[in-house]
């Protein structure tokens, strides 16, 4: 099941962007984001972790979470506060990090890999 039925199944209104350049134009235009889940490893005009960095800057109160399959990005690549999520990753854990974003108990922190670096442009 993807990840949008998932969560949509669990609750949450979910918008799907197919870019970095949709994702911020749909955060521009609607104001009722609390999180962001984004997968880093995606080519696009804009790396995905510097997406997430404009999120932090221009949303300060926006969840970030990422995620990808082939590689864990450095801790300190990632903005302050952000959660990775490797793949494959256990969709309860998620939902249980998203709930715990939003003031629910439960948070589960996932591990990050330091020797592994995310490509970045």
């Amino acid at each position: 099941m993807a990840t949008v039925d998932v969560l949509s199944e669990a609750g949450f209104h979910v918008l799907e962007a197919a870019s970095a350049m949709e994702a911020i134009a749909l955060l521009e235009t609607h104001s009722e984001f609390d999180i962001i889940f984004t997968d880093i490893g995606l080519k696009d005009s804009i790396d995905r972790i510097e997406l997430l960095r404009i999120v932090a800057d221009r949303w300060p109160l926006i969840h970030e979470f990422a995620t990808s399959g082939h590689c864990q990005p450095d801790r300190a690549q990632l903005p302050d506060g952000a959660t990775f999520f490797s793949k494959p990753y256990n969709p309860g854990q998620l939902i249980q990090a998203f709930n715990s974003a939003r003031g629910h108990e439960g948070y589960v922190e996932t591990s990050v890999d330091p020797e592994c670096r995310a490509n970045s442009r």
